[in-house]
């Protein structure tokens, strides 16, 4: 038997790759986890007249706030916080955007032709309620209006869900401003079919 020079020298290679292979593939499960950590958004124990908690992250939340009124054209009525990033400029809604639940407060910063499509529009801008009350607000009022609810999910600065009705399919995606919990990021495309 022979005696190595050096501690590594008997180390064998295929052993080192196999434990390095191992680490890949744990840090890659890891990550998988923790990009699993979605939870769906949903309505929990709906009842006949479709009621039901709307549930944000396994736990009901509570009822939006009832003082701001439906309105397809959002009005300034109610004031942005202070924290609200600095508006660079606010614009209307187009002409051709269809009915769609803004809160009073919006404000439209930003709209866009998606490929030079009349009919393929997206609007973003600033409504005067944080991100859960605005995804509760969004998910009991766009049934009211005629949308039917698809496929969302939420994460803690994020929510999102596509919808259709009216003509119309679109999606929405809500985010939080950082340090300012009175306000949320809006964006919502719509798609006439």
């Amino acid at each position: 038997m022979r005696n190595p020079v050096s501690p590594f020298e008997s180390m064998r290679p295929q052993r080192a790759r196999w434990n390095f292979g191992w680490l890949i593939l744990l840090t890659f499960i890891f990550e998988l986890a923790a990009c699993g950590q979605d939870t769906p958004i949903g309505v929990d124990n709906p009842s006949a007249q479709g009621g039901g908690d709307l549930v944000i992250h396994g736990r009901p939340t509570n009822t939006p706030r009832a003082d701001i009124p439906l309105t397809r054209i959002p009005s300034a009525d109610i004031a942005l916080p202070d924290c609200t990033p600095p508006l660079e400029e606010v614009v209307p809604l187009p002409e051709n955007f269809p009915k769609f639940p803004f809160p009073k407060g919006t404000v439209i910063t930003n709209t866009w032709q998606l490929n030079n499509d009349p009919n393929s529009l997206q609007v973003l801008g600033y409504a005067p309620m944080g991100l859960f009350d605005g995804l509760s607000y969004l998910v009991r009022e766009l049934p009211k209006q005629g949308y039917e609810l698809g496929y969302g999910d939420q994460e803690s600065n994020e929510a999102e869900s596509q919808f259709s009705g009216n003509g119309w399919r679109g999606a929405f995606v809500l985010r939080s401003v950082y340090e300012c919990e009175g306000v949320s990021l809006w964006r919502v495309v719509m798609l006439k079919q």
